[in-house]
């Protein structure tokens, strides 16, 4: 009898583990799918009169493999976006900065005239595209018979880049006493239709937007 209670209690264990371990994977799997976002509370005097919030929708990232890259296939695609929200009772103007963090990028060029096979399109929050004004080359030909895409060249970018740099906010008028500015960003790796780019299989691209008041920290 003791035998057969010391091997339940031998099995119970395994199962508790095998159970913590499958708890553990799928707390690992969505965590960098979990929404950030950080709140000030802007004050004047020992009133708090106005709340400003910036959240991003998670990192952006992805690893081609011989499943989703080669000739013929459809471009791979990643997106986040990232807000910046106001609620005031007041006409008071803030201001916000957008990073683009890249903290791994080991993809490369892998034709001799070396056309782009990362590309980032960055929207702002009025719906534009943006084409200039931020230290990366935006390209604007057509890559191949496939491919007519513009954008900014990350193909082999890495580190902090500014989006935009002391972006105003504030409340358009005093009947609503809350307003959102969304940034858009979707990546794209390039699929060519005439070109080789196995050089680049089972690389991968890591990046997380950082939107935040400049008297604070990221």
């Amino acid at each position: 009898m003791k035998d057969k209670r010391n091997v339940n209690n031998y099995l119970l264990n395994i199962i508790l583990f095998m159970i913590a371990i499958a708890i553990g994977v799928t707390f690992a799997l969505f965590q960098g799918q979990r929404e950030n976002s950080k709140r000030l509370e802007l004050k004047m005097g020992s009133a708090t009169i106005d709340s400003l919030t910036f959240s991003t929708s998670g990192d952006l990232s992805f690893q081609a493999t011989i499943e989703n890259m080669g000739k013929g296939k459809t471009s791979i695609h990643g997106s986040v976006e990232a807000r910046a929200q106001l609620i005031s009772e007041s006409n008071n103007e803030y201001n916000y900065s957008v990073y683009l963090n890249i903290t791994e990028n080991n993809f490369k060029y892998t034709t001799s005239d070396e056309k782009p096979e990362l590309i980032l399109i960055i929207t702002d929050p009025n719906g534009d595209e943006i084409t200039d004004g931020i230290n990366l080359n935006y390209h604007n030909k057509r890559l191949d018979d496939a491919n007519d895409i513009s954008g900014y060249d990350v193909t082999e970018a890495y580190g902090l880049i500014p989006i935009t740099i002391n972006k105003s906010i504030s409340l358009p008028n005093l009947e609503k006493n809350n307003v959102e500015q969304n940034w858009h960003f979707d990546l794209y790796f390039i699929n060519f239709a005439d070109a080789n780019q196995s050089e680049n299989s089972g690389n991968a691209f890591d990046a997380n937007v950082v939107i935040k008041n400049e008297t604070s920290n990221p």
